[in-house]
């Protein structure tokens, strides 16, 4: 019976639910020294979800832009979430990091289970479940996943697109 509640879709403010999930990883991302920020959450954006789903999603991004998604040690680390409306009824969420990234031929692999990008083999870090885990819940969802390089052609943005109303 709770399992059944937890996941019946919601009304949810996607703009509140982003600002939780970037106040709990705050403390991490000062303690790594970097800029976590987001763009985007000015206007209130409704979607229908589960909200255990949406932070789970949030968590295993922000996470991995954390953990994965830092450039060499002589420029600034950025993560930034960020809320866009793409056309009437859609909005996009995003991570994005300013990292080493990667590329396209690895960005399909990393959503199936146990596998993990350059980065991951070389900190010896994770068990390569993260993107996979983001990959089913967004089905679950009913939201579009997509990877692709940053901004600039830096790093990663990690998005979901999601049905959404706006107000």
């Amino acid at each position: 019976q709770e399992a059944r509640e937890v996941l019946q879709p919601q009304r949810l403010q996607l703009d509140e639910v982003v600002r939780d999930c970037l106040l709990r990883h705050l403390p991490r991302a000062d303690g790594l020294r970097v800029d976590l920020g987001a763009r985007g959450l000015e206007a209130p954006v409704q979607v229908l979800a589960q909200r255990a789903l949406l932070e789970g999603v949030l968590d295993n991004l922000i996470d991995n832009a954390l953990r994965y998604g830092r450039p060499p040690a002589d420029q600034d680390a950025r993560v930034t979430v960020e809320m866009a409306v793409e056309a009437p009824g859609t909005v996009r969420l995003s991570v994005l990091d300013n990292g080493p990234g990667i590329d396209d031929a690895q960005r399909q692999r990393l959503l199936t289970r146990w596998a993990q990008g350059p980065a991951g083999a070389t900190l010896r870090q994770g068990a390569g479940l993260g993107l996979a885990i983001v990959a089913e819940y967004a089905r679950i969802l009913g939201a579009t996943l997509s990877l692709e390089a940053g901004e600039e052609g830096r790093g990663l943005r990690v998005s979901l697109l999601f049905q959404a109303s706006v107000g």
